[in-house]
């Protein structure tokens, strides 16, 4: 999993640090939230397109988008991901 992607990998190293069992009740939120993020952008990986890996870790985890759901940044390969969704 590690190298996959560069924000992944960030947020996998902070929740490391984070995880350390002295977390408040507000900062255990945030935690609980990127250990989310992070499980899903591993189960992603080694269940979706890359494409959809990258455009999750792009607008979920680096930023590009962050909380709200259907926002992509640029670049993203929005024509794969449809391709994907779409019934064969």
């Amino acid at each position: 999993m590690k190298g996959a992607h560069a924000a992944l990998d960030r947020l996998i190293a902070t929740v490391i640090e984070r995880a350390d069992g002295a977390t408040d009740e507000i900062s255990g939120r945030a935690l609980a939230r990127d250990v989310a993020l992070a499980l899903q952008a591993a189960l992603l990986r080694q269940h979706a397109s890359d494409a959809v890996f990258a455009a999750f870790c792009a607008s979920r985890i680096a930023g590009g988008g962050a909380d709200v759901f259907g926002c992509l940044p640029l670049g993203a390969d929005v024509d794969a991901i449809i391709a994907r969704a779409m019934p064969h």
